[in-house]
């Protein structure tokens, strides 16, 4: 096997190889008749040699947001020379502060500071900590501990991104991934035993230390960041062990500690603080209180490694995997990547590598035991907490990884406890507190002297301002402009940077939603933005993206509003600033009603006295910090787009919430509500066993609300409490993207199939733009040119004779319509010449018949408009003529432009299609096959779920149809699964396969769902029947084979409400039940897969 190394010098030879005589005269830009397949073989191996130096840049570039399809080579390629150059070190001080740049002498400076570093100090205690992790249940140790397969090889491998810096071997993970098929046994056979057994991975355990500088001007070694790269089989490894112990994590590590733990999130740690604050400075009772912001130095590098096996020894997890874990840490060796030269090998004797996978886990259990420390201290009355309300969690301390903050009274007796309790875990874990980095900050109601006598005491220095905590600035009085001056500037660098000058309009766009739109998005997750601060982040980003300077005034050819609008609305899809300030606050006013055992939000909870889960509870409160003010702003659209799932209906007012799909009913009655019925929860008007009490409703309500709620039951799940879901997704799960298009009217079914059509095209993305601008009838026409003031005639410069607007610049202009004439087929053309400009795109741009190219119409189509504007600039601005040949220029673009989008830098190819004969097939002998489905009439609609049982003949054993009321297909759908399950168990079937034409229905039903889930006590109730004593299987099917459900559920919606029992079957469907038996199929052309080509 060829090295990346041995493979990029090939490249670079194959490159300036002198190709062979033959193929055009250069001088007569001529064929020389018998040669045409040699030039066409020379452009193939040119065109595979570009592709390769494009991967090759690509991958040393280290940039991973640029758009691909173009040729990106000189962008990758400054790319990495600029990295290189930042990343280049010329010069340190020594340890007697002389400055060296002799590389010899530097590199053994930097070899003998990471052997000193990874090497564990002689006076370090074996002092064990005392505390216990919470016992793991033994479901949770049986999958710890059972045996990794090639499945979880592959998905660890799969997880990784395809082009991070590899490690001391040179592979990539794309690598692995592209050609997995082949190396697939070799890889498995070679880390299985290592996963499963008592192999150690040494061998591909090697690691480079690369050096990251954390400022400007890096003086000495310590203002470097030392970044590991693992080797990608060693990686594999690595997350499959996290795969396993990730899961466990919620269990193990305390809510004081947000980092890494599924569940929980940076933005808890940044709440918490910043209410603390918020009620430090307004603070006048008597307790006092002070606030610690500590810096562990070197965290990870110090990690002592007899302390982590005693973590994970106290973890009560099996031997084996303790042993597994440990041998990933400690079979390690290092080299030092100085300047792009690999230093000699050493092995380290302590730390945790920054880049293995494993690490911050590792990390994050080891920080638990500090954790342990603060607790004892707690549980014995010896630390102090702080609480921001009477009734609110007591607070000691918060952790995300190593930034550690402490809350604690105000108290020299306080600081004597936390400086034992840090000494401690420092002394058993090897960490070490860089006392000239942390600070102190006390609540307004402690004296000055105080405060310095217990900044003194600790040994830190005292602040008024904790300054940014996990990156976003502590608020500390009124927000304005220039609490946000940085994210200002970060955009604006960015912007402004070397990268933008190799950018077009289509690269400026992707820069705009790739980075400098993503950039305030971390800011906005806690804190309402000022109004200001918004428009001047959409000021830079509209200005650079027309005239690629960020500061520069320029011609906007489209309003920002529609810019700002969705894809296939016309837009670009990038963002409105404020409105993506309130859709992040709606976002965490979400999490706060729906995350409500969280500690963050048991804060919040107690200090604003929020008993309701409503939206409706979320209200302005005396003295409120900008965090609460900004989730009561972004209230209206939670109200909005919110609605309650149904359990036992005591949490749901009847009237006032939302339950049932259309809004809320107090909207809906025709009549006044008598008093008696007004303030009622919807449980009281549900009778268990029997449904809704209709004759205390039918008068209030109209027919419509009437049947939505006949489609819902209070019998699935009585004892469980009511839960908010969110409408705009299907799973009800609360989604940046869904909220912001409901904020923006972006969520409205009307569009224009011609926009979706446009993005959908495999072309770069500069021509996506270029179509995007010719549907707005934006491209700077002559005619366009006149309208703005910028010229004096619109006549086209080419026939110069009639006025150049955009359908005579790329159709009927004289010299485009001979290029037309020559591509479009004879019998087609009175069409395409005949219609206007619009229809003129969208016919063309949804056509995706072939051409004698071969390529679909649509590319052909929209490669060539591209081209022709290009030929009109260079023809007009250059005095360029065309190609001789336009069309075979145009063949040869396409064939660029197709192999570009198979180029290893993208994301992949469009799944294979496959026409199949699909038909019922009968279940295995002794088996019954259940065939279901739901139906809804407009979605939400009339709708009814059917259910047929037949035997391995094909005979009818039983069947139903319920008419639901009024509900979604996808409701319908779940609960045909539901009853066809209950039906088979009733009728005392104990094996048998359930079919369902619904992918969703059955992807919901196999996994739990989440709590916010629109029918997550219809699935759950599905998931209960699965786990009773019975063979089951669930398997999806086409619709074509599955006619006879399909039928029932259309009858369904005609038959009164409730369920209907079929002993035999209805004459509707005899003719389908005898065809299914006798095998009768019809042709359908499906997705396949790699796992149906493997079959």
């Amino acid at each position: 096997m060829l090295s990346p190394r041995a493979i990029s010098g090939r490249l670079r030879r194959g490159s300036g190889r002198r190709p062979p005589r033959g193929g055009r005269n250069p001088k007569s830009d001529q064929f020389i008749p018998g040669h045409g397949k040699l030039e066409k073989n020379l452009k193939a191996q040119l065109d595979l040699t570009l592709q390769q130096e494009e991967t090759l840049w690509f991958q040393k570039s280290r940039e991973k947001w640029i758009v691909q399809g173009d040729r990106n080579t000189k962008y990758f390629h400054t790319a990495t020379l600029v990295r290189r150059r930042r990343n280049k070190i010329e010069g340190l001080m020594n340890a007697t502060g002389d400055w060296t740049t002799d590389p010899k002498v530097l590199k053994h400076m930097a070899v003998d500071y990471f052997q000193k570093l990874f090497t564990p100090e002689p006076a370090m205690s074996s002092h064990k900590i005392r505390g216990d992790f919470p016992v793991l249940p033994e479901y949770e140790k049986e999958a710890l501990s059972r045996d990794f397969t090639t499945e979880d090889i592959r998905s660890a491998l799969f997880q990784m991104h395809p082009n991070k810096a590899p490690g001391p071997d040179g592979f990539h993970a794309l690598f692995f991934q592209k050609f997995w098929k082949t190396v697939r046994v070799a890889v498995c056979g070679y880390l299985l035993p290592i996963l499963n057994g008592d192999a150690s991975p040494e061998k591909v355990n090697g690691t480079l230390i690369t050096l990251i500088p954390k400022t400007e001007n890096p003086q000495n070694l310590t203002h470097f960041r030392p970044i590991s790269l693992c080797n990608v089989l060693y990686k594999i490894i690595s997350k499959c062990l996290v795969n396993r112990i990730k899961p466990i994590l919620p269990t193990l590590v305390s809510p004081n500690q947000s980092s890494f733990v599924p569940k929980r999130q940076i933005t808890d740690n940044i709440i918490i603080s910043q209410e603390v604050i918020h009620t430090m400075r307004k603070k006048t009772a008597k307790r006092q209180w002070m606030i610690l912001k500590l810096d562990l130095e070197k965290a990870y590098d110090r990690v002592c490694w007899r302390f982590l096996r005693d973590t994970l020894d106290a973890l009560d997890i099996p031997q084996d995997w303790t042993n597994k874990v440990m041998k990933c840490v400690e079979t390690t060796s290092m080299q030092v990547l100085w300047n792009g030269e690999k230093t000699e090998n050493f092995r380290p004797r302590r730390g945790l590598r920054q880049g293995d996978p494993l690490s911050p886990y590792l990390f994050v259990l080891i920080m638990e035991r500090l954790s342990h420390l603060i607790n004892q201290a707690l549980h014995c009355n010896q630390w102090k907490p702080i609480k921001l309300s009477r009734n609110g969690p007591p607070l000691t301390h918060l952790f995300f990884a190593d930034d550690l903050v402490l809350f604690a009274e105000a108290s020299l007796e306080q600081v004597a406890i936390i400086k034992e309790t840090m000494h401690k875990f420092c002394e058993a874990s090897g960490q070490k507190v860089s006392l000239d980095k942390s600070v102190m900050m006390v609540s307004a109601n402690t004296g000055e002297q105080k405060a310095k006598d217990l900044a003194n005491r600790l040994g830190i220095k005292l602040t008024k301002d904790l300054g940014k905590y996990l990156g976003v600035p502590t608020i500390n009085g009124r927000i304005t402009k220039n609490t946000f001056r940085e994210v200002i500037t970060r955009v604006h660098k960015r912007l402004e940077g070397w990268q933008t000058q190799f950018l077009s309009f289509a690269g400026r766009l992707t820069l705009i939603k790739s980075v400098t739109s993503t950039i305030p998005l971390y800011t906005m997750q806690t804190l309402p933005l000022p109004v200001s601060v918004c428009d001047d982040l959409d000021t830079a980003n509209k200005r650079f993206l027309w005239a690629g300077d960020h500061m520069k005034k320029s011609i906007h050819q489209v309003s920002w509003s529609k810019v700002c609008s969705a894809k296939d609305r016309g837009g670009l899809g990038l963002r409105s600033m404020r409105q993506a300030n309130l859709t992040s606050l709606a976002k965490l006013g979400w999490r706060f009603l729906t995350e409500k055992e969280t500690l963050w939000a048991r804060v919040l909870a107690d200090k604003y006295k929020v008993k309701d889960g409503s939206p409706r509870s979320l209200k302005n409160k005396h003295g409120q910090s900008p965090i609460w003010r900004g989730i009561v702003k972004a209230a209206p659209v939670l109200n909005q787009g919110s609605t309650r799932v149904i359990a036992g209906g005591h949490e749901t007012d009847f009237w006032e919430d939302p339950w049932t799909g259309n809004g809320r009913l107090i909207e809906q009655v025709r009549t006044p509500i008598p008093p008696a019925l007004r303030h009622r929860k919807v449980a009281t008007f549900w009778d268990h066993g029997r449904g809704w009490k209709w004759n205390e409703l039918t008068t209030l309500l109209p027919q419509h609300a009437l049947l939505q709620m006949a489609s819902i039951s209070l019998d699935l799940a009585p004892g469980e409490q009511d839960r908010l879901s969110w409408k705009g997704t299907t799973d009800g799960k609360f989604t940046f993207r869904s909220a912001y298009e409901s904020l923006s009217g972006n969520n409205n079914p009307d569009i224009d199939v011609s926009w979706r059509a446009i993005w959908k095209l495999n072309v770069p993305e500069r021509i996506r733009a270029f179509l995007w601008l010719v549907l707005h009838g934006r491209i700077m026409t002559n005619e366009r040119r006149v309208r703005m003031g910028l010229a004096s005639t619109a006549h086209c410069e080419r026939c110069t004779t009639l006025s150049e607007d955009t359908l005579h610049l790329l159709r009927d202009c004289p010299t485009s319509k001979q290029f037309w004439t020559r591509m479009v087929p004879t019998q087609l053309q009175e069409e395409f010449f005949g219609c206007e400009a619009r229809r003129w795109i969208r016919t063309n741009t949804l056509c995706r018949s072939r051409t004698r190219h071969g390529t679909e119409w649509n590319v052909s189509f929209a490669v060539s408009l591209w081209w022709l504007w290009k030929w009109r600039n260079e023809s007009i601005f250059q005095g360029k003529d065309p190609p001789s040949d336009t069309l075979a220029f145009i063949f040869e673009q396409l064939d660029y432009i197709n192999n570009s989008f198979v180029s290893p830098c993208n994301a992949g190819t469009p799944p294979k299609r496959q026409a199949r004969l699909i038909s019922w097939k009968p279940p295995p002998s002794g088996w019954t096959l259940i065939n279901t489905d739901g139906a809804s009439r407009g979605n939400p609609g009339r709708a009814a779920a059917a259910v047929c049982l037949r035997d391995d003949t094909g005979s009818w054993i039983a069947g139903s149809v319920t008419n639901l009321g009024i509900c979604s297909t996808a409701h319908a759908e779940i609960m045909a699964i539901y009853q066809g399950l209950k039906l088979a168990w009733d009728y005392g079937i104990r094996k048998c396969i359930l079919e369902s034409d619904s992918e969703l229905a059955l992807s919901w039903i196999r996994t739990e769902p989440d709590q916010s889930h629109q029918f997550v006590h219809l699935i759950r109730s599905c998931r209960q029947l699965l786990r009773k004593p019975w063979m089951t299987q669930l398997r999806h099917i086409y619709r074509e084979g599955n006619r006879v459900a399909d039928w029932l559920a259309n009858s369904g919606m005609t038959q009164t409400l409730g369920t209907h029992l079929y002993p035999l079957p209805p004459k509707g469907v005899l003719g389908i039940l005898i065809e299914d038996a006798s095998g009768y199929a019809t042709i359908r052309t499906v997705r396949i897969n790699e796992e149906d080509e493997d079959h």
